[in-house]
């Protein structure tokens, strides 16, 4: 997030929290209390108010619920972007709906671009952590699977048919 976009949030976190405070009051009146100018104080009752059409944005504008939506977006980008492979377009439509455009850039292609630059850190963040490991490990992967009572013989011997369709072949 650039600096512009964090300093006027920072603003309407003070604009917000002194009209919860005192409640609202001339806009010079509460300039000079919050130590900004009519201006920004201006601008930034308009564009809280133009932002202010769902009952969540109350929580939203504020910096904890700003921190929470935060941790929500990148959730809903590894769990359903990275991790079960959705498209930008279904997680932007489903972000629309949750009126995240609010506060977010939520298009595909912003979407897209913070996908990239997550999965970028991941592999950056897995090369550091593989250079601090003295030795290589054995990776044994297993897992639950229901066997069907089905058995098959192949040219590599005795196996068993899996309910995911993966067959498990027993080792000499």
């Amino acid at each position: 997030m650039g600096t512009q976009s964090m300093q006027v949030r920072q603003r309407d976190w003070r604009i917000l929290e002194r009209i919860k405070e005192f409640g609202t009051s001339s806009i010079r009146k509460m300039a000079t209390e919050i130590g900004l100018s009519v201006g920004q104080v201006q601008r930034g009752q308009t564009a809280l108010s133009k932002r202010n059409q769902y009952p969540e944005y109350s929580f939203w504008a504020s910096q904890v619920g700003y921190e929470w939506q935060v941790k929500m977006l990148l959730a809903v980008l590894y769990e359903f972007g990275i991790k079960g492979g959705q498209g930008a377009e279904r997680i932007s439509s489903f972000l629309k709906r949750i009126h995240v455009e609010e506060q977010f850039g939520v298009s595909p292609t912003s979407l897209r671009k913070l996908l990239n630059q997550m999965e970028t850190l991941m592999s950056e963040y897995q090369k550091l952590q593989e250079r601090h490991i003295s030795e290589p490990r054995e990776i044994v992967g297993s897992g639950y699977e229901t066997f069907h009572e089905v058995r098959h013989t192949t040219g590599d011997g005795p196996c068993r048919a899996m309910s995911s369709g993966c067959r498990l072949m027993a080792s000499p």
